[in-house]
């Protein structure tokens, strides 16, 4: 198995969407990487659908299941708000800078239309990119990064084991579903669940319909080859590492049971950065960019997001219970993992 696998399952699956897509719902999104000479390197495309109706998110999902299943290939979600010019970089390598991320600035500053590839624009607009997000200012340069992935490494070699995670190698993608910079991105299983992620609207206890603006979610549909199990609900592939967090933590830590959740790590990522780097660059991110995973991806009305999951009653939308963001991030009080959370940074810190 190679890379290039992706891309020619990408194309499969462009192939299956023009039986249940109109081609007026879709286009393709040029997937690049940054070449070390500077250069824009192809890795294919990925097909980008407008999808109108539940009924078809739920149909497109099975067609992919079925159609990969002899393959081992398991198809994962990530719901999100926004585009962020569909970059999925995990958040240690999303160069905040004044808690203004990379990918906010992606996705207010640059237009990527259709068939544009992002990194490609980033890197005709390498000067404004930099001007923006100032790399020689990163408050995590080299040295900084992989002191934080040799402190997980401490975390995942430590005597120390909370009660509720059984097994080193899930610290890390546990503490990324706590909000801690890691080398993971979450991903989930549940349709419901990652339309939810999607929703701009979440977070609300009600939203008047007329208030409902008129622009878009994104479902982004992964492909995952991991095939060896390595620990309690730890898989590892060719270039992936899966991390089920149902089975590899127990409900003490509450969050990703509520969630039914998922990590995913790109093996490379766990390197650290190249001596020779002084700083991170658009060539060294392109390469930490998870979307070379992706199969295809889901563009939604918001407004249909909030019809397809919620309970309409007088002119406002209510998520139901188990769609609830206190729900879905359980507080202090009933997600017993918080008290642990100072041992490990402790851990981590040395």
């Amino acid at each position: 198995m190679t890379l290039r696998d992706f891309d020619a399952w990408r194309m499969e699956v462009s192939y299956l969407l023009q039986e249940t897509i109109d081609s007026k719902q879709t286009y393709e999104l040029a997937l690049d990487t940054i070449a070390t000479d500077g250069t824009a390197k192809s890795q294919g495309t990925v097909p980008v659908i407008e999808v109108l109706s539940y009924y078809k998110v739920v149909q497109i999902i099975g067609e992919l299941k079925s159609h990969f299943s002899d393959r081992k290939l398991r198809i994962l979600l990530r719901g999100q708000k926004k585009s962020y010019g569909y970059i999925q970089l995990p958040k240690i390598f999303r160069l905040s800078r004044k808690n203004y991320q990379l990918t906010e600035i992606i996705n207010d500053k640059f237009d990527f239309s259709q068939n544009n590839s992002p990194w490609k624009i980033l890197l005709s607009e390498e000067k404004k990119v930099e001007q923006l997000i100032d790399l020689e200012d990163f408050p995590w340069k080299t040295a900084e990064l992989d002191d934080q992935i040799r402190g997980f490494q401490r975390l995942n070699k430590s005597t120390f084991i909370g009660k509720s995670i059984p097994n080193m190698l899930a610290w890390e993608s546990i503490m990324q579903h706590y909000d801690k910079k890691t080398r993971y991105i979450d991903l989930v299983e549940s349709i419901p669940i990652a339309l939810c992620f999607a929703s701009k609207y979440n977070k609300k206890t009600s939203i008047p319909k007329e208030k409902v603006e008129d622009d878009h979610g994104y479902v982004f549909i992964y492909g995952v080859r991991c095939d060896e199990q390595i620990a309690k609900g730890v898989w590892d592939g060719p270039y992936q590492r899966l991390i089920n967090l149902s089975e590899a933590t127990t409900p003490l830590s509450l969050r990703p049971h509520m969630q039914s959740a998922f990590s995913l790590s790109q093996k490379q990522s766990h390197g650290g950065m190249n001596k020779w780097q002084r700083t991170p660059n658009l060539t060294y991110l392109s390469s930490r960019d998870y979307a070379k995973f992706l199969l295809c991806i889901f563009k939604i009305k918001q407004k249909h997001i909030l019809e397809w999951l919620c309970v309409n009653r007088e002119n406002h939308y209510y998520f139901p219970s188990f769609l609830k963001h206190r729900y879905l991030f359980p507080p202090h009080k009933e997600d017993d993992f918080r008290g642990n959370l100072g041992e490990f940074e402790r851990i981590i810190s040395g």
